[in-house]
């Protein structure tokens, strides 16, 4: 269940948010939020590399923690993922991003509740996608009816969402086939 969780949730939100970048100047943060072809000690030590250079803008630093902090919680560190997005949101406390990652972070290491109250604030902030990464998080706990209501409220804000369409299907099949 672990991996499935953290498969589902962090992957999802590895890119963090999408903030304006100078589009002349490269992103130094790139190498923090690529999933795809770096491993995670790599990216810890790009971010940690950035960030004690001092040469980041206020979206850099962001965008690098938040690469961070989904790096260590690939690498099974959940308290210093926790830790991280504590700190970014500290700052940036309007952020579903950093609330979802915790919140993964959170269920993942056993603290169901406090994973699902920033999951529910991350809903409150930003609806769509968030509720389908809460209903993700209510399918492996096996809450089923959550799930379906919160692949329902997705499915209203985006209709050919077909993420939620397939793990709506998948609870149904839990349910007994409503």
């Amino acid at each position: 269940m672990r991996r499935a969780i953290i498969g589902a949730c962090f992957l999802c939100l590895a890119a963090g948010p999408a903030l304006a970048v100078d589009p002349v100047a490269p992103d130094p943060t790139v190498d923090c939020n690529d999933l795809k072809n770096l491993s995670p000690a790599f990216r810890i030590d790009t971010c940690q590399s950035l960030l004690a250079s001092g040469s980041l803008t206020q979206d850099q630093t962001r965008m690098a923690m938040h690469g961070l902090g989904v790096a260590y919680a690939q690498k099974g560190h959940f308290t210093v993922a926790i830790a991280t997005f504590t700190k970014i949101l500290a700052t940036y406390p309007d952020d579903a991003d950093d609330y979802l990652s915790r919140g993964a972070a959170y269920l993942v290491s056993g603290k169901k509740e406090l994973g699902l109250a920033d999951y529910d604030k991350a809903v409150a902030l930003r609806p769509k996608h968030s509720y389908l990464m809460r209903a993700t998080a209510y399918f492996h706990l096996g809450k089923y009816d959550q799930a379906l209501a919160d692949c329902d409220s997705e499915l209203k804000l985006d209709p050919a969402d077909d993420l939620a369409k397939k793990l709506r299907e998948q609870v149904q099949a839990h349910l007994g086939g409503l």
